[in-house]
């Protein structure tokens, strides 16, 4: 379910967090952290902080070829 947008969070504003919780994982691309928080579920407000760890994903398009020219 989509949470209404308000500008600047003014819904995270009305909220007082005391309904349901959810744990997200977000990725900060220019930090390269995988983080691991608490949302409120009516606003999306991030509550806390569960975890975090580095994470700079690394594709290579042809990564599995070798593994493809057997089949």
């Amino acid at each position: 379910m989509a949470t209404p947008a308000l500008e600047a969070g003014a819904i995270a504003e009305m909220c007082d967090h005391q309904g349901f919780h959810s744990g997200e994982g977000r990725y900060d691309a220019s930090a390269h952290k995988l983080r691991y928080v608490v949302v409120c579920d009516a606003c999306r407000a991030e509550l806390r902080e569960v975890s975090n760890e580095s994470y700079a994903p690394s594709f290579d398009p042809h990564g599995n070829d070798q593994f493809l020219t057997g089949a």
